[in-house]
């Protein structure tokens, strides 16, 4: 007789191990049919896909636990693909012996397209079940299971890896924000042909790049020049803040909460109202200050993303127990509410400062050359930078009027 599924131990899921995991989702194709393994399931909701896929655990918690799902082996994972949908996937070597340096592949190479180096398998748990090959994780395609859903252990990412794994998922949004800002969006979104044209290597590059400066700059800041800002302090120290959660994720198997902070935000501001400096140097100045509030906005988001997640995670775990009280119920219910509403100021923020910074990147210090125009234009500009902070303001104060809107 078959018996019920009992939950497994906690301990048997760690952060960085990849499982085979039985994973059903719904699907659109109404021809599906049997086919590797995968199984046709039909329900009053409509057609769903059962299939055993690789998986790498990516968070572990007290009542379940999230992985991020491998794609086929022995497929070319990423022809075909836009620059935009690279931006999301990261190549996985499956085999032990692993030796290539990512960055002399060719152009030919499977994983040349890969915006990250591919991650590496640490270890097998039984040298007959083995994976082999080439895989694509998508850190943003993840899964939720229970500890009683059917998943087996194979393996293991090494833990440089599980950190570039775990850092990639904190970096997603920040990275596409950058991208975004620099090329145009049919540019990135047009299919990658087989062999890719000088702007498209160009690109693939520039992302490239971007990605190792958000995810490995240097241990040490270098020197820089007087005309330039202390971004790149900043960087390396939000770098070693996410370094520092990401090992503690791995050593306890469970991710850490994230902090909720007020963005950092620049002054814009020109001694004497502008009087007797050159209206190039004040447009730089903007430009400046309004990049680096862009930037700040930006990472912001990502962060209250973050959050967001875990605080439906946690609503959603505690209104499936039946055994919670009415209080848990309505407390995590406001922390969801109250996260989705500084998610929409975060991002109110972002839009802000992104448009004033596109606004300032169109002044032109000809058009403010003259007796007192220097004034003018600082005024200008100044005018600008409040317009952006009212806005945030604004949406501050419906935060605040809310949270005093007593619970029903």
């Amino acid at each position: 007789m078959n018996r019920p599924a009992r939950p497994r131990d906690r301990k048997e899921y760690e952060v960085g191990q990849v499982r085979w995991t039985y994973i059903v989702e719904t699907s659109s194709d109404p021809g599906l049919i049997n086919n590797g393994g995968d199984q046709a399931i039909r329900t009053s909701e409509g057609l769903m896909l059962g299939k055993w896929r690789p998986t790498v655990v990516v968070r572990v918690d007290k009542q379940y636990c999230v992985v991020a799902e491998l794609g086929r082996r022995r497929r070319q994972y990423l022809d075909g693909l836009s620059l935009s949908d690279l931006l999301g996937r990261c190549g996985v070597a499956l085999d032990l012996n692993y030796s290539h340096d990512y960055d002399t592949l060719s152009e030919d190479h499977l994983l040349f397209r890969s915006v990250a180096k591919p991650l590496e398998i640490g270890g097998y748990e039984d040298d007959d079940f083995q994976l082999s090959g080439w895989s694509v994780v998508q850190p943003g395609r993840l899964h939720t299971l229970g500890f009683d859903d059917h998943s087996l252990p194979c393996g293991w990412l090494k833990a440089e890896s599980t950190e570039q794994l775990l850092a990639m998922q904190a970096q997603m949004s920040r990275l596409r924000a950058i991208v975004e800002s620099r090329y145009d969006r049919k540019f990135l979104r047009a299919p990658l042909p087989s062999r890719l044209t000088p702007e498209q290597r160009t690109a693939l590059s520039h992302i490239k790049d971007e990605y190792r400066r958000l995810l490995s700059p240097p241990a040490q800041a270098t020197s820089t020049s007087s005309g330039q800002t202390s971004n790149q302090q900043d960087d390396l120290e939000e770098f070693e803040a996410l370094v520092e959660g990401n090992r503690r994720a791995i050593e306890a198997a469970n991710a850490p909460p994230l902090v909720a902070s007020e963005p950092v935000e620049s002054i814009f501001s020109i001694p004497d109202n502008g009087r007797g400096v050159s209206p190039s140097s004040i447009i730089q100045k903007a430009k400046s200050v309004s990049h680096a509030n862009w930037k700040s906005a930006a990472a912001a988001v990502c962060q209250k993303e973050d959050m967001l997640y875990q605080a439906k995670e946690e609503y959603e775990t505690v209104e499936a127990d039946r055994w919670s009280t009415t209080g848990e119920r309505r407390n995590l219910k406001r922390k969801r509410d109250d996260v989705e509403m500084e998610l929409e100021i975060a991002q109110v923020r972002e839009m802000s400062y992104k448009k004033l910074h596109r606004d300032v990147r169109s002044f032109q210090a000809s058009q403010y050359r003259g007796q007192d125009k220097e004034i003018k234009l600082c005024n200008t500009l100044t005018s600008a930078f409040s317009r952006a902070q009212l806005e945030t303001r604004r949406a501050k104060n419906r935060l605040d009027q809310r949270r005093r809107t007593p619970l029903p």
